[in-house]
């Protein structure tokens, strides 16, 4: 079976523009575009099919007029189903590909996502199959809490592997940007800072007091530690807000002899 990229090369130019057409009458429809163009519009814009069975927009403006240096994809702009009808693997403006951040949608793996930004790629409270890849050139991948009117909802992902970044954020303090737990999550590298939090430990992770990790979480740390390239004192904590701790970030510890890991709170200079 053909591919969309090669179906479409092997059409007639009038089949490309036809393509072309139903993606950029779906792209000037969402919440994003409406929001950013109310009053001043784009100069030129464009789509091409990509080889990732996806397309590439592209758009000219005039940066002091408007200065658009990030695009949202929302749930608002898939008709209340979450999933993308068309593949956008990468939005250019004057040439130079932007950040891209999804709310409230649903992915099965890389594929399905953008293929290149400018370095930063977010999900907010998205439920993904699987995290397999990163666009190029992104450096940092986030995580980000959902809030809504009612509660709102961290990112549901069932499998992270075989990812490069500089950070792994979640961008939430107090809520668990991340449900994804740390032994599902191998493969992976984080040069800088890598944050966790309690939904990426199965749930509520303290012993009493809120200083030491419970057994079963000290057994996660020590199996992603061993999975992934990530070093320990790279790492920040952050507590979900109900639990007790009056720290809304720490480090964490490891003691050998006893084989247990220990939270310490942000400007906590309790001894171990």
């Amino acid at each position: 079976m053909k591919t969309l990229y090669e179906s479409i090369l092997t059409s007639t130019k009038s089949g490309v523009a036809a393509e072309a057409e139903k993606v950029l009458n779906w792209f000037k429809q969402t919440h994003w575009y409406t929001t950013c163009f109310a009053i001043v519009a784009p100069n030129h814009i464009d789509a091409k099919p990509t080889k990732n069975n996806s397309w590439e927009i592209s758009f000219e403006i005039n940066k002091k007029a408007l200065n658009v240096d990030y695009w949202n994809f929302e749930k608002i702009d898939t008709g209340g189903t979450g999933i993308m009808p068309f593949r956008i693997s990468c939005i250019r403006i004057n040439d130079k590909p932007i950040n891209i951040n999804y709310k409230m949608l649903k992915f099965k793996n890389s594929d399905d996502y953008a293929q290149e930004v400018e370095n930063t790629v977010s999900f907010c409270g998205c439920t993904i199959d699987k995290v397999d890849g990163t666009p190029k050139n992104c450096d940092e991948i986030n995580f980000i809490f959902s809030h809504s009117l009612g509660g709102g909802e961290g990112n549901i992902v069932k499998e992270i592997k075989n990812i490069k970044v500089d950070r792994f954020h979640l961008n939430s303090w107090g809520d668990d940007g991340l449900w994804c737990r740390l032994d599902k999550i191998k493969g992976i590298t984080v040069k800088q800072e890598m944050q966790i939090c309690e939904g990426m430990l199965g749930g509520f992770a303290f012993e009493k007091g809120n200083r030491r990790f419970l057994k079963d979480a000290g057994e996660l740390f020590n199996t992603f530690f061993k999975n992934n390239n990530v070093k320990p004192e790279n790492c920040v904590f952050i507590p979900s807000k109900w639990n007790s701790s009056k720290f809304r970030k720490g480090k964490i510890n490891y003691n050998e002899k006893t084989d247990t890991w220990t939270f310490i709170g942000i400007n906590d200079d309790t001894k171990l």
